[in-house]
């Protein structure tokens, strides 16, 4: 038990000097070894996708008590955030609804001429401006609510994937650890396997064809170093299409008919096979490929019982 703990905080170790090495800044209040969030910090594959996105200037690391982000200054995106869930990270406060750029990020791209998403980029788009790190995953505090409404945790997303599946797949997270003592560490970002074109106010911002998401799922006392057996890892692939299945763009009627999909009036329970989350259960390995990341160390994702 001893030698493998060991070695798991050997592997998050070198993991985390890759990304001090690598990464071009790490901005935020909390050290990037000391940051809860990171569960095995994502490394870039051999793809020269990935070389353009992480190793060429282009990738800045934010380390918040919230989340870390792996954010793409050349897309103007987040590459991946990783956060975790657990009993102490959900309470009674509201959502707060303070959608604001990232303004420690934009000071920081401002001096190297460029700039951080705001407000005007997503007005007129249509576009949700679809959480990655859920407002509902961070209740126990309101500064901790109010930082998941930076638009650095934020990808443009159709009200279909924003309000419907992947909204069902957060409250099945948070409800493991509501009603079941688990602990989640998750993994989320954009995929860029097809042109789905672009939006802002210079159209500079691509517009992620997919969406993936990784669930570890831990019981209430476990660590990383648990992982074995019987650790369930969940991870979906969801299409950031129109509920009719067409690509944001070639129906702005659809894309900007917010109603159709409110969840209000949308009966998930009625239509499973639309809108149940299951569907787009995906291997990790087919995640890595489209995102060009490594996730999960290959030595750990063995011990899991998830077909990864």
């Amino acid at each position: 038990m001893l030698k493998k703990i060991i070695l798991l905080l050997l592997l998050q170790a070198l993991s985390l000097n890759f990304a001090i090495a690598f990464g071009d800044v790490v901005i935020g209040s909390v050290p990037v070894d000391q940051n809860k969030n990171v569960s095995f910090f994502p490394q870039p594959t051999s793809q020269p996708l990935v070389a353009d996105i992480a190793l060429k200037g282009n990738e800045i690391l934010i380390s918040r008590d919230q989340y870390f982000i792996s954010y793409n200054q050349k897309r103007h995106l987040l590459n991946w955030v990783e956060w975790k869930i657990d009993g102490s990270d959900l309470g009674d406060v509201k959502r707060t609804n303070t959608f604001a750029i990232d303004q420690e990020l934009d000071d920081y791209l401002s001096q190297h001429s460029t700039h951080a998403v705001t407000l005007e980029d997503y007005k007129g788009s249509c576009f949700d401006r679809g959480h990655q790190v859920p407002s509902a995953d961070r209740t126990n505090s309101v500064e901790d609510n109010r930082m998941t409404f930076a638009l650095s945790n934020m990808l443009p997303q159709t009200a279909y994937l924003n309000r419907v599946i992947w909204r069902n797949l957060e409250t099945f997270a948070r409800n493991l650890v509501k009603n079941y003592n688990k602990k989640v560490y998750l993994i989320a970002g954009p995929i860029f396997d097809e042109d789905f074109g672009k939006m802002g106010l210079h159209k500079d911002i691509p517009i992620p064809s997919k969406n993936f998401k990784i669930l570890i799922i831990l019981n209430k006392y476990q660590s990383l170093s648990d992982i074995n057996g019987n650790t369930e890892i969940i991870s979906v692939i969801m299409p950031n299409r129109l509920k009719s299945g067409k690509k944001p763009l070639e129906d702005l009627n659809e894309l900007c008919n917010k109603a159709a999909v409110d969840p209000s009036t949308t009966n998930t329970e009625s239509t499973p096979t639309n809108n149940d989350w299951h569907q787009y259960i995906a291997p990790l390995s087919e995640i890595e490929r489209l995102s060009g990341f490594k996730f999960i160390p290959s030595s750990v994702a063995r011990k899991a019982k998830a077909k990864i």
